[in-house]
């Protein structure tokens, strides 16, 4: 429902999920549920916010004896300290809780976590290391067919080559392009969004800002709620910048 784009009223489901998880005392729904609010606060909420549910998933995981969540928890915790600034711990847990998800035998979510992985390298100078990041999960998700994440690995891609000293800005297009045409067939609204920032962003520095303005205004304005999502206040500023 929220990558849809429906970002309040996902956010209001999971709540009440959550607690009706919390009033049941049944470990592994409670679990499922802490797993589902570190990964919504990640995407649409707060860093803050999700590393609490990770650490509060992480540690009650590794009492109930459920390595699977734990490993998971690790990697949402390195992904909000990420989204925080704490680049070099973030990384450790993500690497370290995607080791031990592996040797569960899981596959399932990994492709995420390397797209984090590799967005992180970004930020550090460190593109290369982010790369190969983006093409094992790419590998994973032509295997594996879990594409909620694809337009992302995408995007993100694009997002290197825009950060190299020497950009390949057709590139770098066209992976955004990529990604923009994942999220419309999947009619995920929210990748959409971010998708169309970051080519915004490319365009408004080659000087086309007629162009970047018409791509994302129309994207942001079908947006009718959580516009205190970090994505849609970033939509906003751009889209006040490119009206200048």
């Amino acid at each position: 429902m929220a990558l849809q784009g429906y970002i309040e009223r996902g956010g209001m489901r999971l709540n009440e999920a959550l607690t009706e998880a919390r009033e049941l005392k049944h470990p592994l729904t409670l679990v499922v549920a802490l797993n589902e609010a570190a990964a919504f606060e990640n995407i649409f909420g707060s860093p803050d916010r999700a590393r609490r549910y990770a650490e509060e998933l992480a540690a009650f995981s590794r009492e109930q004896g459920f390595p699977y969540w734990a490993a998971t928890a690790d990697t949402y915790r390195g992904r909000s300290l990420c989204a925080l600034g704490h680049l070099e711990e973030g990384l450790d847990f993500i690497t370290k809780g995607l080791l031990m998800y592996r040797a569960t035998g899981a596959q399932i979510g990994v492709s995420s976590c390397l797209t984090e992985q590799a967005a992180a390298y970004g930020v550090l100078d460190r593109p290369l290391e982010g790369v190969k990041c983006l093409d094992e999960a790419m590998k994973i998700i032509d295997t594996n067919h879990e594409r909620y994440w694809e337009a992302e690995v995408y995007r993100v891609r694009g997002e290197l080559l825009v950060l190299d000293p020497k950009p390949d800005v057709a590139k770098a297009e066209a992976y955004f392009n990529r990604a923009l045409d994942v999220a419309r067939e999947q009619r995920a609204k929210f990748w959409e969004l971010r998708g169309a920032i970051s080519m915004a962003r490319l365009w408004r520095d080659q000087g086309k800002r007629d162009e970047a303005r018409e791509l994302l205004a129309p994207i942001y304005g079908w947006f009718t709620e959580g516009f205190d999502t970090l994505d849609l206040k970033e939509a906003k500023t751009l889209l006040d910048e490119l009206s200048l």
